[in-house]
């Protein structure tokens, strides 16, 4: 089996257990490193946005490029292999968590810009076809969790079997499509917290009386594997924060409070930092399309159209970006 097919099938395990039995667990949309990136996402862009937000003009100046927060991500290779490590799925999983504005093609285009910027060419290959290979995984989850629906109410013995018919074949589906050997290296943790859950759920299903039944939980999450127990934890905080993040009932002040008392002063405060960047890329990008609507609707030739629009590009973005901005007008107008 090549390398390169290895690469599709571990995300799918991950996910399984996780969906069905929350409280216990949740499918990870990213390790620790994203974790953290997430948890620096909150306050400070409402304060600083919407004080003082722009009106379309055409001719202001933009400050430069702000790029996003240090995922702490290190790629390594070895006789010009990429050496594939669960960091790779952090690198991933950063940047889903980080651009949940975008589409997976403009994800997967700034990924790919990172990765180039990160290895040689053969090994550059090596992470696009992972790449490729997880985010068939991502998008075949969503036609999964609809044959195998999340059920937390694991009460009798069927619901039960209907679990582990779910493990089994959220397991395959990550073997199918990213070859059970980085699958393994991706979902190692996961798999073990997967496996933990279903101990679980056999336990809580039985025959016991409560208190043999709070005992044998006592005793099984001892045996869980620290590295588990933490991928756990960290799943718990993930989810935590994508509610505070999702009320929008919440100003930005009680949403930092509520993410300084989750993770700690110094990781609220990156979490505000990074919205902050966040939503100044979407201000800028706001001003861009208006103007390129404006644009549209002069009626240049062609030729003068081009130019104009190039001209924008270069007011509004740095040459890095120029990519990332077309491809979002242009998704746009596809879209309408």
């Amino acid at each position: 089996m090549s390398f390169f097919k290895m690469s599709a099938i571990g995300a799918a395990s991950a996910a399984l257990l996780v969906a069905i039995l929350n409280p216990f667990t949740a499918e990870p949309t990213q390790s620790q490193a994203a974790a953290q990136t997430m948890a620096k996402e909150s306050l400070m862009a409402t304060q600083a946005i919407d004080s003082n937000r722009p009106k379309r003009q055409p001719k202001a100046a933009l400050k430069p490029a702000i790029e996003p927060a240090n995922h702490g991500v290190q790629l390594k290779t070895k006789a010009g292999d990429l050496i594939v490590t669960a960091a790779l799925k952090d690198l991933f999983d950063f940047y889903l968590a980080h651009y949940p504005h975008l589409s997976q093609l403009e994800i997967q285009q700034l990924i790919k810009t990172e990765l180039g910027h990160s290895l040689p060419q053969q090994s550059l290959q090596q992470g696009l076809t992972i790449l490729l290979d997880y985010f068939a995984y991502k998008s075949a989850l969503i036609s999964f969790n609809q044959q195998y629906p999340a059920n937390p109410t694991l009460k009798t013995q069927a619901n039960l079997a209907l679990l582990v018919e779910r493990h089994e074949a959220l397991i395959a589906l990550q073997d199918r499509l990213m070859t059970p050997y980085i699958a393994s290296i991706f979902f190692s943790s996961q798999r073990q917290l997967d496996g933990h859950t279903l101990a679980k759920a056999k336990i809580l299903t039985s025959d016991l009386s409560e208190d043999g039944k709070q005992q044998a939980l006592i005793n099984l999450n001892a045996q869980l594997p620290f590295d588990a127990f933490q991928h756990q934890q960290r799943n718990n905080v993930q989810q935590s924060l994508r509610k505070i993040d999702q009320q929008s009932d919440l100003s930005a002040a009680e949403k930092y409070q509520l993410q300084a008392q989750l993770v700690g002063e110094e990781s609220a405060s990156r979490l505000a930092e990074v919205e902050q960047k966040r939503a100044y890329w979407r201000q800028r990008l706001d001003i861009f399309r208006g103007e390129v609507q404006d644009l549209q609707a002069s009626g240049l030739a062609r030729q003068d159209y081009q130019d104009a629009y190039q001209k924008l590009l270069t007011r509004h973005f740095q040459p890095h970006e120029y990519a990332r901005a077309k491809a979002i007008i242009r998704s746009n107008q596809e879209q309408l």
